[in-house]
């Protein structure tokens, strides 16, 4: 790892601070990177969520949250021996 950088990259991820970010912006790090935010938003919603909760400086202007899905509630984790993983109301047959 190099020096400075942190176990999840968060403080590395390239985006200056104080700017707002709109859905036409490309990503330009991590498992999204070259798609547009509206892709994403598409594609994997709850990825967007994480980066606004974990990274420091990915930030969406207004517009961009107001076209946000709402995040799936977690009612509860499911594990393995190496992950815990959030479970939503899809991952039950009610």
């Amino acid at each position: 790892m190099e020096m400075g950088a942190t176990k999840n990259n968060c403080d590395m991820s390239g985006w200056e601070p104080n700017l707002l970010r709109g859905i036409n912006n490309k990503l330009e790090f991590g498992k999204h990177k070259g798609k547009t935010i509206q892709v994403v938003m598409k594609e994997d919603p709850d990825w967007i969520h994480w980066a606004l909760q974990n990274i420091k400086d990915f930030k969406l202007n207004r517009n961009a949250l107001l076209l946000l899905p709402p995040q799936k509630p977690v009612i509860g984790y499911r594990r393995n021996e190496d992950n815990v993983y959030p479970l939503d109301s899809e991952d039950f047959n009610w």
